[in-house]
C-alpha cells in the first residue's frame, strides 16, 4: 500500500523547500553560479519546480485533512456503536494488552479494571468454568487463544468475580484481528452477562421441581393429562384412591388404567378438553371391590404456549369420610331432636315413680299402651312395683324382662336415692329381637362379601395376645374356629415354613421401627388338606394416647387364583418363545430351499441375455433386466432372512467386546466406499460390553450402515457412536443427521419387512432392524429410537 505522508511531514517538507529558495536568492548563490543570466535562468527553473512542488504539497495537505476528518468521523461512529452495543466489547493488541473497551465491558466487570499489558495480567480477572468449577487460567481466555493460535472462540461459559465484589455468569467470545498481510494484529472480545438468564433458568427448574413435588405430595388427589387422556403427572393421593401402586403412569391411558370409569365422567372429560371448567360437589364412584367412594371433582383445562388446550387437570378430594360424618351428624341431629321431644314422643313407656311405687309422671306412650294403662297418682302396674324397692335398695340400675298385659318388655329402672324417685323405661322385646335378627343378617352379608372377595380381616391385641379372625380368614387357612386357639404364634404355625421367618420379620420390624403399616405376600398351608394358598396381607397398627402400638389390624386376601394366572401367563410366554424358535427354523429351511432354484433362474436369465439378447427387441431386453433385478432383490431378502435366522439360532459366546474399536473399523470400511463424501464420524472411547462379538458386529453393521445410508443426501453428514447412563444402566447409541422419520410410525421400525422409505429413495431389505431387535433381546436388553423428519434419528 502507498505511504501517504502525515500533515506534520508535509509542513516540514514545505519549510525545507522555502529555505532552499531563500538560499538560492542570496549573493552567495550568485557568486557560485558566476553570471546573472545563468543565475536568473536557474532561479526561474527552480522557482517553477518549487511552485509545482508546493501546489502538489497543498493538494496533499487538503487530501490528508479530508482523510483525517473521515478517520475521525469513523472513530466517533465506532465509539458510538461500541457504546450502544448490549454486550461488553474490548479490543486487544497482539500481546493480549487491552487497548479499547466500551461501557458495557466496564458494567460486566463492575467498574474500572486493572490495566492489562499482556496475557499474564489476565490472572487479575478471577473466573471459573461454570461446568467444572475449575479456575480459568490466563491462557484459556478467548482473547489469549485468539492472538496466540488465531482461533475464534465462542461462548465460553464462566462464573466471574466482578471488581465490585459481586459474582456473575457470562458468555465470553473472541476472534483474531488480522492486518493487511494476514498477520494477527490483535483480537476483538465480546462478553455478555447472562446472570439474569441463568437465574431465570434456575428459577424455572426450581419451579418445575416444586410443581412436581406439589402434585406428587399434595394432600388432594391431582392428575394432569394430555388431550388423549394420557397421564403426565399424578399425586400419591390419587394413587391411593384408585389403588394404583407405585408404577410409572407417565404416558399411560387413564381409561386403560381405570377401566371402570363411569360414562358420565368421560363426558365431563370431553367438556373440559373443550375448554370448560367443571366442578362436582359429590360424585359417587363404585369401586371394583364393591365399596363406594364419594369424591369432590374439579376439572380444568391447561393451555400450551400457543394458548391452545393441551389437556386437563383433575382435582379429586375423597369426601367419603365427610359424607359419612355428615350422615352421622344428620343422624345425631335427628337423635338430638328426638331426645328433646323424648318424653312426649317416645313410643315406649317412660315413667317416674316415687320410692313407694306411686306414679309421678308417665308419657303419652305409657298412657296409650293398653299393657301399661297408667295415670298420675296410680300405683305402678303389678309386675313393675316390686322392682322399685330393689332398685332403691341397691342404688344401681336394674334391668329385667317382664310381662305386661299381653306384651313382653325389657324394663330398666334408674334410681335417684337422694330425690327418692325412680325413672322407669319399658322397651318391647320384640323390637330388640327384630334388631338382633337384622344384626345377624348383616353379619351374614359381611361374611358372604368377604367369602366372595376372598378377603378376610383380623385383629391382634398386643396387650393380651388375643387374635380375632373373621370367618373368611379361617376358610383361607382351612380351619374351623373351634379348633384354633387364636394367637400370633398359632397363626405362624399355619404359614409356609419357607415364608415363616420373613412374615415374622416383617411384623416384628414394623413394631420395632414404629411403622404405621406394612404389606407382605406369603404362602399358608391348610391344616387338613395340606393345600398351599397364596395370600396378600396388609397390616395397620393402632396406638394409645402415648403413641405406643397396642393393637394391630388388617386384612388377608387369598390371591392364589391371581398367582396361578401369572404362572399361566409365564407358560404362555414360554410357548410363544418356542413357537418363535420353530418359526426361525422354518425361515432358515425355506431360505435354503429357495436359494438353489433362484440361482438357476438368475443364471438362465443371464445366459438368455448374453446369448439371445440380440434376438429380443428393446421391450424384451427390459423385461429380462427387470427379472434380473427382482431375482437379485429376492436373493438379498433370502440372505437377510438367513441372517435373522442365524441370529436366533446361533449359540452365544459372551466375552468383553470393544464396541468403540468395532465402530471405528466399520466407519473405515464405509468411508472407503465413498471417499469424497463430506461427513463427520465420531466414536466415543472405551465403550465395552459383555456380549457375543459376532452378534455385536452384525448389530453395528446394521445401525452404522443405516446411518451412512440415510445421511447420503445431506450436504454434510454427521454420524456419532456414543454412550450415556440412564437409570444406572449403560445406554449405547448411534445418532445421525439424516432424513429421520415420523415417530407416529416408530412401532413399525423393528418388524421384519417393515420400511419407512421406498426402494427408489433408499435401498434395503426391511430385515436389518428386525435383526438388531433380535440381537438386543437375546442379550436381555432393550432397543428404541427417537427421530424427527429431516432432522436425523438416534437409536438406543
Amino acid at each position: 500500500m502507498e505511504h501517504k505522508p502525515s500533515y506534520e511531514e508535509l509542513v516540514a517538507k514545505l519549510s525545507e523547500l522555502e529555505e532552499i529558495i531563500r538560499a538560492l536568492r542570496t549573493q552567495e548563490v550568485d557568486a557560485v553560479i558566476g553570471t546573472k543570466n545563468v543565475l536568473m535562468l536557474r532561479l526561474k527553473e527552480t522557482e517553477d519546480a518549487l511552485r509545482k512542488q508546493r501546489d502538489n504539497l497543498d493538494g496533499l495537505v487538503r487530501e490528508l485533512k479530508a482523510s483525517n476528518a473521515a478517520t475521525e468521523r469513523e472513530k466517533r461512529l465506532l465509539e458510538s456503536v461500541l457504546e450502544a452495543l448490549p454486550v461488553g466489547v474490548a479490543i486487544c493488541d497482539a500481546s493480549g494488552a487491552c487497548i479499547l473497551t466500551n461501557r458495557g465491558y466496564e458494567e460486566v466487570w463492575g467498574g474500572p479494571q486493572p490495566p492489562v499489558d499482556s496475557i499474564a495480567d489476565y490472572a487479575a480477572y478471577r473466573a471459573w468454568w461454570a461446568d467444572t468449577g475449575e479456575p480459568v487460567r490466563p491462557e484459556e481466555w478467548g482473547s489469549a487463544r485468539a492472538v496466540r493460535s488465531g482461533q475464534t472462540v465462542r461462548d465460553q461459559l464462566m462464573k466471574i468475580e466482578r471488581f465490585d465484589g459481586t459474582f456473575a455468569f457470562v458468555l465470553n467470545s473472541a476472534a483474531p484481528i488480522l492486518d493487511a498481510k494476514g498477520q494477527i494484529a490483535g483480537s476483538a472480545v465480546a462478553i455478555r452477562d447472562i446472570t439474569a438468564l441463568r437465574n431465570a433458568e434456575e428459577a424455572l427448574r426450581v419451579s418445575e421441581t416444586k410443581l412436581k413435588l406439589f402434585v406428587e405430595y399434595a394432600p388432594a388427589a391431582i392428575a394432569m393429562f394430555d388431550r388423549e387422556m394420557r397421564y403426565l403427572r399424578v399425586s400419591h393421593r390419587w394413587r391411593e384412591i384408585f389403588d394404583l401402586g407405585e408404577r410409572d403412569l407417565t404416558g399411560a391411558s387413564h381409561y386403560e388404567i381405570i377401566p371402570d370409569i363411569p360414562p358420565e365422567w368421560k363426558e365431563t372429560h370431553r367438556r373440559a378438553l373443550a375448554g370448560g371448567v367443571l366442578a362436582f360437589e359429590a360424585d359417587r364412584f363404585p369401586r371394583a371391590d364393591g365399596s363406594v367412594l364419594w369424591l369432590h371433582r374439579e376439572l380444568r383445562p391447561w393451555h400450551d404456549a400457543a394458548g391452545a388446550v393441551g389437556g386437563i387437570v383433575i382435582f379429586l378430594e375423597d369426601i367419603t369420610e365427610r359424607m359419612q360424618a355428615e350422615q352421622a351428624l344428620r343422624e345425631a341431629h335427628n337423635r338430638a331432636v328426638w331426645l328433646a321431644r323424648f318424653l312426649d314422643e317416645n313410643p315406649i313407656p317412660v315413667m317416674r315413680a316415687s320410692a313407694d311405687g306411686v306414679i309421678l309422671y308417665c308419657n303419652p306412650a305409657s298412657m296409650k299402651n293398653r299393657d301399661w294403662a297408667c295415670n298420675l297418682g296410680d300405683p305402678l302396674p303389678g309386675p313393675v312395683r316390686p322392682l322399685v324397692a330393689l332398685a332403691m335398695g341397691s342404688g344401681e340400675e336394674l334391668h329385667r324382662e317382664v310381662q305386661m298385659g299381653t306384651g313382653f318388655y325389657a324394663v330398666t329402672l334408674v334410681p335417684f336415692t337422694e330425690e327418692a324417685y325412680v325413672n322407669i323405661y319399658g322397651h318391647p322385646i320384640i323390637k330388640r329381637k327384630q334388631a338382633e335378627e337384622a344384626s345377624r343378617k348383616s353379619e351374614e352379608r359381611l361374611k358372604r362379601a368377604q367369602e366372595i372377595a376372598h378377603l378376610g380381616s383380623w385383629e391382634l391385641d398386643l396387650i393380651d395376645n388375643r387374635l380375632v379372625w373373621s370367618d373368611e380368614v379361617y376358610r383361607i387357612f382351612g380351619l374351623q374356629p373351634q379348633e384354633f386357639t387364636a394367637t400370633y404364634e398359632a397363626f405362624l404355625e399355619r404359614v409356609h415354613p419357607d415364608d415363616r421367618e420373613a412374615v415374622d420379620a416383617a411384623y416384628s420390624a414394623s413394631l420395632r421401627e414404629n411403622l404405621d403399616n406394612y404389606e407382605i405376600e406369603h404362602r399358608v398351608i391348610r391344616k387338613h388338606t395340606g393345600e398351599i394358598r397364596n395370600v396378600h396381607e396388609r397390616c395397620h397398627h393402632y396406638r394409645d394416647e402415648s403413641g405406643r402400638i397396642v393393637r394391630s389390624g388388617g386384612m388377608v386376601h387369598d390371591i392364589t387364583a391371581r398367582k396361578q394366572a401369572e404362572e399361566d401367563l409365564k407358560e404362555k410366554t414360554r410357548q410363544i418363545e418356542a413357537a418363535n424358535r420353530e418359526l426361525e427354523s422354518f425361515s432358515y429351511s425355506v431360505s435354503h430351499d429357495l436359494r438353489a432354484p433362484l440361482r438357476h433362474i438368475c443364471g438362465f436369465i443371464k445366459l438368455l441375455a448374453e446369448e439371445h439378447g440380440s434376438q429380443l427387441d428393446e421391450t424384451g431386453r427390459q423385461y429380462l433386466e427387470r427379472i434380473g433385478r427382482c431375482g437379485a432383490k429376492m436373493n438379498d431378502l433370502i440372505d437377510a432372512l438367513l441372517m435373522l435366522s442365524r441370529v436366533g439360532r446361533s449359540e452365544m459366546v459372551v466375552s468383553s467386546v470393544d464396541l468403540s474399536s468395532m465402530a471405528r473399523q466399520i466407519f473405515t470400511s464405509l468411508s472407503q466406499t465413498a471417499p469424497d463424501r463430506s461427513i463427520t464420524l465420531t466414536v466415543a472411547e472405551g465403550v465395552t460390553v459383555r456380549a457375543d462379538g459376532n452378534l455385536m458386529q452384525i448389530l453395528l453393521d446394521n445401525l452404522l450402515g443405516n446411518a451412512w445410508k440415510y445421511t447420503g443426501k445431506k450436504e454434510h453428514g454427521v454420524i456419532e457412536f456414543g454412550r450415556l447412563e440412564q437409570d444406572g444402566k449403560q445406554v449405547v447409541f448411534v445418532r445421525d443427521n439424516g432424513v429421520g422419520f415420523d415417530m407416529t410410525y416408530a412401532g413399525k421400525l423393528f418388524g421384519a419387512f417393515q420400511r419407512l422409505h421406498t426402494d427408489k429413495e433408499y435401498e434395503g431389505t426391511g430385515i436389518g432392524l428386525a435383526t438388531v431387535l433380535r440381537i438386543v433381546q437375546r442379550h436381555g436388553g432393550r432397543v428404541w429410537a427417537d427421530a424427527k423428519p429431516g432432522e436425523g434419528a438416534t437409536f438406543y
